[in-house]
């Protein structure tokens, strides 16, 4: 998916210039000939760009001051280039120094541009990834690390946005792989608890004799093996918040005593004659629908509208198609820098069918196929064939053995086709622009044809 760069100018031949080398450079473009009317549009927040590429002399606002509002509303998350004549480097450097990434003389050449504007967006884009890696050694996450640009994944972070500043118990539910623990993480630095601990406990990870112990704490001598008194998670999280991943697998005995700590706001650790007062907002998370456990008598009803105050849907990443380019290139950029090598980039084919996969493990799922496909790739480009072992139907491999029998590459081809038709539910015209093909190549190429529906 190409990268957004918005260019102000307020001389419309300049602009024009500036349009072309941008589109050559395979960036989508929105152009804008006053400062103050790009701020206006960066205020609505709907579509953040890339980066931005300003004038310095301009009459109402200049660039230095365009700057010095962007940084202001948004620090550095976006990167600006400024355009200068060549005799006016001082006011460049004064423009760097207020927060300008680099800048480019006029005339501008094509070359100057495409190398100084890549360098800026790849600059960026480590910038972010050093960041990320830094929150999540220190256990935390913000909104821009979740990816997304779907309708779902916008009204996932304006849900996300309401609940954030309350207390409010919230109960996340979604598949398994969907990313719960990230918006557990982002809600929570976003809160007015940001200041305190993130603690996270998988419920499903923990003995059932333990459960207790390592909610609530204990004493020492409370049982066989405890040799010394020990807290436990939810005097840990006091005044932060305490993440209870797989909520639908703690047992009875526990879901009575997490009811209680949630309405009495104390604990009771085991084997204590007296209860511990705790401060402490709970975001729990789910895969099980709990109304239905609560029916069968699995789940505490009382326990269930204590924590579903505030539920949020994470949805499945096959819900969300648009995303899934954005997050295969993310997963290809994060891989180039943990192994300090060149990112690769996908081919058409490969974004066909990463886009026509049903990611039945989500989000985590896609990750592991990216970091698969980077691995065993002979090439820059990641192929579709690259991806193969996600369809057991699609054989590509070729052994070594000369006598190994060879597929044709129109049998592989067919293949490929039937697999996408297959995704699509027979649907030719979907198949042809997952594909990227027309309809009636598509339909040549495989004469019994599908349907139109």
């Amino acid at each position: 998916m190409s990268k957004l760069l918005y260019l102000i100018d307020d001389q419309p031949e300049q602009l024009d210039l500036l349009t072309v080398y941008a589109k050559k450079s395979g960036f989508e473009v929105k152009t804008f000939t006053r400062a103050a009317d790009c701020l206006e549009d960066l205020a609505k927040g709907t579509t953040l760009p890339d980066g931005i590429i300003t004038d310095l002399y301009m009459p109402e606002m200049d660039g230095i001051t365009f700057i010095q509002s962007c940084r202001k509303q948004f620090g550095d998350s976006i990167p600006i280039l400024v355009l200068t004549v060549s005799d006016s480097t001082t006011e460049a450097v004064k423009a760097m120094r207020k927060g300008a990434w680099d800048f480019m003389t006029k005339p501008l050449g094509f070359e100057r541009f495409q190398v100084t504007v890549e360098n800026m967006l790849e600059r960026q884009s480590l910038k972010k990834e050093i960041a990320l890696a830094l929150r999540e050694s220190e256990n935390r996450a913000e909104f821009s690390d979740i990816i997304g640009q779907s309708e779902k994944m916008q009204a996932l972070f304006k849900t996300m946005l309401k609940a954030a500043p309350t207390d409010m118990p919230v109960l996340l539910n979604g598949e398994s792989g969907v990313g719960k623990e990230l918006v557990a993480k982002a809600i929570h630095q976003a809160s007015n608890r940001s200041e305190g601990p993130m603690v996270v406990v998988n419920c499903g990870a923990i003995p059932e004799n333990l459960i207790e112990s390592i909610l609530f704490g204990h004493e020492k001598g409370a049982f066989t093996g405890a040799d010394r008194k020990a807290e436990g998670k939810f005097k840990a999280a006091d005044g932060g918040t305490l993440f209870l991943d797989e909520l639908g697998e703690l047992p009875a005995n526990a879901q009575v005593k997490l009811l209680r700590a949630l309405q009495e706001g104390e604990i009771e650790p085991v084997g204590a004659t007296g209860t511990v007062p705790v401060n402490v907002r709970i975001i729990c998370a789910t895969n099980k629908d709990l109304s239905k456990m609560v029916k069968d008598g699995s789940f505490r009803e009382d326990l269930f509208y204590r924590v579903n105050v505030l539920p949020i849907h994470v949805p499945a990443l096959r819900q969300r198609e648009d995303d899934i380019q954005l997050l295969a290139e993310y997963f290809i950029r994060r891989a180039a820098v943990q192994n300090n090598q060149d990112p690769k980039t996908l081919s058409k084919g490969a974004i066909s069918f990463l886009t026509g996969y049903p990611w039945p493990g989500n989000v985590r799922q896609l990750e592991n196929a990216v970091y698969r496909a980077i691995v065993h790739a002979e090439t820059k480009t990641l192929e579709a064939t690259d991806f193969a072992f996600l369809s057991p139907d699609m054989t590509f491999q070729i052994e070594d053995d000369p006598d190994e029998e060879i597929l044709p590459l129109e049998v592989i081809e067919r293949r490929y086709i039937e697999h996408v038709l297959d995704l699509c539910k027979g649907n030719l015209t979907q198949a042809a622009k997952k594909l990227g093909i027309g309809r009636a190549t598509l339909y040549r190429k495989l004469p019994q044809g599908g349907s139109d529906d």
